[in-house]
């Protein structure tokens, strides 16, 4: 049976909205969507969204918390995000992510079987790296509800960390989880780099689920490449 998975998307209205336009068009528009899985897109501040001081707001599959729309408050919209599921939502894992990436949650589920991730003090991620010698991934990953606990019961020293290594999310986790608490990061599935001009179905293949557009907002790539898993799959 597949386990119940909440996906996280920090999302914005900058330079980056016509791409997680395009994201919510192809990779999560609800018929894409498995039915264990539910996906969420994380706002800070947003035009004609009321939100009292220090609360958060969810429109549909929208989180919208009191922070304004920056790179530095991705941990804080991760965090409140991770709150509020706790509090709501019935899950195994969350994962977090970035909406201006393609994940094809078909693919996701069939990696998470097939690893037989554990239930249990569980981190994966697509990559993995090293920054001043801290196991690092990207984008925070996936983690398992005990782990999504022991996150926000501890925010306070996660925020040390934060501050200490650059006030970069992934980073900031990477330090509080592996050099603080000795957890190590598995890779869940390959991620790849591409750029529009690179998608084609050689590059576009089932084998890899995770598509990362390097350095562009350019919406053309994800249905580029959302066409070209359909045809495979058709």
């Amino acid at each position: 049976m597949n386990k119940k998975i909440i996906v996280g998307l920090i999302a914005s209205d900058g330079a980056y909205k016509s791409a997680i336009d395009a994201a919510r068009e192809t990779c999560y528009h609800p018929e894409n969507i498995p039915d264990n899985i539910s996906v969420y897109f994380l706002y800070g501040h947003r035009a004609g969204i009321d939100i009292a001081k220090n609360e958060y707001k969810v429109i549909e599959n929208n989180f919208y918390c009191d922070h304004t729309e920056c790179k530095t408050n991705f941990i804080l919209k991760t965090l409140e995000f991770y709150q509020w599921c706790l509090e709501n939502v019935d899950f195994d894992y969350i994962y977090r992510g970035g909406a201006n990436c393609y994940l094809d949650l078909d693919l996701f589920n069939k990696s998470i079987e097939e690893l037989n991730v554990p239930s249990s003090e569980a981190w994966y991620a697509h990559g993995i790296f090293a920054f001043a010698g801290v196991e690092c991934v990207s984008g925070i990953g996936l983690l398992s509800r005990d782990m999504v606990e022991f996150v926000v019961k501890y925010k306070h020293r996660l925020m040390c960390a934060f501050f200490n290594y650059g006030k970069i999310d992934d980073i900031a986790m990477g330090a509080f989880l592996n050099i603080e608490q000795g957890f190590k990061p598995k890779l869940l599935h390959k991620m790849v780099q591409l750029r529009h001009d690179d998608i084609n179905e050689d590059t576009v293949n089932d084998s890899d689920a995770y598509y990362w557009f390097y350095r562009t907002n350019d919406p053309r790539c994800f249905h580029k490449v959302h066409e070209i898993k359909k045809g495979k799959r058709s």
